[in-house]
């Protein structure tokens, strides 16, 4: 089975400690695809667009980076900023997804994938306050460079 670049992150976030499965029922699960009205602090992963980069000259293959779309809701800006911390980092403290390179993602016993790396496309943007939850919520876009391993 092929897994797609929302659902590697999300399984090494998961692995990570960083957030956890909407099955566990447990504090910041993080979706694919979908944004649920509960529970209040959650990420949500989506697909975004990709770009191909030039062929690679010794073996002829090209690179394709899988576009992804993350959209993190909290409680309020505290809750939210110490999340994007551990997620993105800060000045001089850098974050689980600028720490990623080659990361083995083991998605179900039979299927690993690698991320080479993450590199983020753009900053932190918050979205503003949502006006009946009071919810806050912030995006930002990353390139993930992955592929799947075989044996």
């Amino acid at each position: 089975m092929n897994y797609g670049a929302p659902d590697v992150l999300r399984k090494c976030l998961v692995d990570g400690g960083l957030f956890t499965m909407p099955s566990a029922n447990e504090a910041w699960p993080a979706y694919v695809s979908a944004l649920p009205t509960d529970p209040d602090n959650i990420l949500v992963i989506y697909s975004a667009s990709s770009y191909l980069q030039g062929r690679i000259q010794k073996n002829g293959a090209v690179i394709e980076h899988q576009g992804i779309h993350m959209h993190l809701r909290a409680t309020d800006p505290k809750t939210a900023y110490d999340k994007l911390v551990d997620l993105v980092g800060e000045p001089n403290n850098l974050g689980f997804m600028e720490k990623l390179y080659l990361a083995v993602v083991d998605m179900d016993g039979t299927n690993k994938y690698i991320i080479r790396s993450a590199c983020r496309r753009t900053g932190i943007l918050p979205m503003g306050e949502e006006v009946q939850e009071r919810r806050v919520s912030y995006v930002m876009n990353y390139y993930l460079t992955m592929y799947r391993k075989l044996n």
